[in-house]
């Protein structure tokens, strides 16, 4: 398929250069060929897409898709890391992956504008899963893993049109719904259906920096700890350091990130289950904020 679709190809050889990349990260031909294949492909990909999705088309659109999405996130990998340990580096340098919520959704859309055609191929399938959600309907609830991320909402949203309000709890609600069920998933890759489901407003939140919105995108990454990619390599303590350093000393957010901290600083292969399952919410707060302390994150 791929001899016959030049863009699925570039997608291919785009993601092979970068996963030659970061074993070599100082090779310059590599550094050359992945975004020289990133961008051919991609250029092709949209080219094919204006010109409207076929039989003939749709699987091999399908999966450049896909492809296009996991290069957005090895392409974070080669960001150079000059930012040290401090988190006061991070507010005037970090900048959120935003776009990695338009190219997963992008692959729902092509996903979904194909499905006529791809519903029954392997190789979609293979690497697109059809997550059957089960999510908290009372996120909340005091016995809800993340309902801490929930706390003073209505104070938040007091200050908003009710009707922009209204809007904006459900994307907050939703989201803590679907990191609350990808915690608590066997399966470690749910937690990318995060990218792929999160409304519009929630994007719009995180692109303003609104600090409920971080804490829950820094939980996002931390959960992204679990799954075993050469593309995701050291991705949580990335994100989640680069969103700590943004909120300032003394903020109240700052226990809130004690999970997300906690997990992505987390040295070892596998997180024990008592890790994992602890932090979560308001009770264990106060021994978050002292790890926050420990680790010197935050003053004592």
């Amino acid at each position: 398929m791929a001899f016959a679709k030049p863009y699925l190809m570039d997608a291919i050889l785009s993601m092979a250069a970068f996963h030659l990349r970061s074993s070599v990260p100082d090779d310059k031909s590599l550094v050359q060929a992945s975004y020289f294949y990133s961008t051919s492909s991609l250029v092709a990909y949209c080219a094919s897409l204006e010109s409207g999705i076929t039989p003939d088309s749709a699987e091999a659109l399908s999966m450049t898709a896909v492809l296009i999405a996991f290069q957005a996130i090895a392409s974070r990998l080669f960001i150079r890391d000059d930012l040290g340990s401090n988190p006061d580096n991070y507010p005037t340098h970090y900048t959120p992956p935003i776009s990695w919520f338009y190219y997963f959704q992008g692959v729902q859309t092509v996903v979904a504008a194909s499905w006529l055609w791809i519903r029954d191929s392997a190789n979609v399938k293979a690497v697109i899963a059809d997550p059957v959600f089960q999510l908290d309907l009372y996120p909340q609830a005091s016995n809800s893993f993340f309902s801490y991320l929930l706390e003073d909402l209505e104070e938040e949203l007091s200050t908003e049109d009710p009707l922009l309000a209204k809007v904006t709890a459900q994307a907050y609600l939703h989201a803590v719904r679907v990191i609350g069920w990808a915690h608590q998933e066997i399966d470690a890759a749910a937690t990318l259906s995060f990218l792929t489901t999160v409304s519009s407003r929630f994007v719009e939140l995180v692109e303003a920096k609104r600090p409920r919105a971080l804490v829950i995108f820094a939980s996002f990454f931390a959960l992204l700890k679990r799954m075993d990619a050469w593309w995701l390599r050291d991705i949580a303590r990335r994100e989640v350091m680069g969103l700590v350093g943004i909120f300032p000393s003394g903020s109240k957010w700052w226990q809130c990130l004690e999970w997300a901290v906690r997990i992505a600083l987390w040295d070892g292969d596998i997180i024990p289950q008592d890790i994992w399952s602890a932090g979560g919410n308001k009770e264990s707060l106060a021994q978050g904020v002292f790890f926050l302390q420990h680790v010197g994150l935050i003053d004592n």
